[in-house]
């Protein structure tokens, strides 16, 4: 045999243990989509509109509405399409957009870890919706705060303020925990809708006393590596950070927050917080995005039940104008960022860095929008319109 079919043969061996694959990761990491792309559907989008709502992004970019964008439109078969736009950083050196910039989700771990992991502990049967918060944290057992249930945590209904500056005298998850379970409630539990980051760092705490796993962990173990989602999970390595979209000139750590979590609070509990530290890209997002469209399964791994992804656009509360269902916001029918177009049962979320995912269950349709909008500072406010014109571009790009 010659020498040059020893090779192809040593090579196909190599590659048939992932010897190789795992080299040409490191030498390339994959663009968004390239483990879905091949099968999308786009048969059921005008090629036309597609283009159109990808000018949506170009546009604002172009206009310096956002340093840079990435958008993904994404059906239960995989990615539609997914481009990028602009520059990931403009400070301290500019670098550009790509499809596989590595994101900080901000308020997108809501979803993406914290009440995904929940769901996951509630169809194990290792906690329940109804029970005492106080069951898994003792320091919850006051007075005020005995009829706070794992259900209020997760559709801010808890009592619990929106958010306190606790990062400003506080350091580590104890010092955190103490702290929300003495700060005064700014309603009865159950009593009032009222987004609440504090909330959500309990309701992280919580899952990690039920799974006796760190948040990062289990969010690891039982969601981003069964999905094959490899470049999602808390705490970037710092030798990735030039793959990350920076953020904020931060006033009180005093350097542009570049590859470290954006959220002051959540940087002071070491990184990791139920709400607040996921980075991700959008190809990993598509993949969480089918499995839900998918009624939580992707390439034969399930990850929730059916009967759970029902709930997530189901309201959770009888309280006028919540919209809430279980974690995930329900379509405002008066005004929401998912624009006029998305179905009335449409539900997504939003992160405070520039980040949103929305979906249409009747279209079977997600929309991602990654943008690195509070760099270099918080004060651009475009970001609504933005996510409302790309929603509604995405839509219109729908052959019904």
């Amino acid at each position: 045999m010659k020498q040059g079919q020893w090779l192809i043969i040593l090579a196909g061996a190599l590659l048939a243990a992932g010897v190789l694959g795992s080299c040409a990761r490191e030498a390339r990491r994959e663009a968004p989509g390239e483990r879905t792309r091949a099968a999308a559907k786009p048969s059921r989008f005008s090629k036309e509109e597609v283009e159109m709502a990808f000018m949506v992004l170009r546009k604002a970019t172009g206009e310096g509405k956002v340093p840079g964008p990435v958008g993904a439109i994404v059906t239960p078969e995989g990615v539609v399409d997914c481009r990028a736009y602009g520059y990931r950083c403009l400070e301290p050196e500019r670098l550009p957009m790509e499809r596989n910039t590595v994101f900080d989700l901000a308020s997108l771990t809501k979803m993406v870890a914290t009440t995904t992991s929940l769901c996951i502990l509630l169809e194990r049967g290792q906690l329940r919706l109804d029970d005492p918060v106080h069951r898994y944290l003792p320091e919850f057992d006051r007075r005020d705060k005995r009829g706070i249930r794992v259900r209020h945590l997760v559709t801010h209904t808890s009592g619990l303020a929106a958010w306190k500056p606790l990062f400003r005298t506080l350091e580590g998850r104890e010092a955190f925990l103490q702290a929300i379970a003495a700060s005064e409630l700014v309603a009865r539990p159950g009593e009032k809708h009222q987004y609440s980051d504090l909330g959500f760092i309990t309701l992280g705490l919580v899952i990690e006393k039920a799974s006796g796993q760190g948040l990062d962990a289990f969010a690891t173990e039982n969601i981003y590596r069964p999905l094959k989602m490899l470049e999602t999970g808390f705490r970037p390595a710092p030798q990735s950070r030039k793959w990350c979209a920076a953020t904020e000139a931060c006033p009180w750590r005093q350097r542009i927050i570049w590859g470290e979590v954006h959220d002051e609070n959540a940087y002071a509990m070491g990184g990791v917080a139920g709400h607040a530290g996921v980075f991700s890209t959008a190809g990993d997002l598509a993949r969480f995005c089918q499995m839900i469209l998918r009624g939580g399964e992707l390439d034969g791994v399930r990850i929730l039940k059916p009967e759970t992804i029902a709930q997530f656009n189901r309201p959770q509360t009888n309280l006028a104008g919540a919209n809430q269902g279980l974690g995930w916001r329900i379509k405002d029918p008066e005004d929401s960022v998912a624009g006029p177009l998305f179905s009335p049962n449409s539900f997504g979320h939003t992160g405070f860095t520039g980040t949103s995912i929305w979906f249409d269950p009747e279209r079977q349709v997600a929309s991602i929008l990654l943008t690195n909008r509070v760099h270099p500072s918080r004060e651009n406010q475009y970001i609504d319109q933005l996510r409302k014109d790309f929603n509604t571009a995405v839509i219109e790009a729908y052959e019904e």
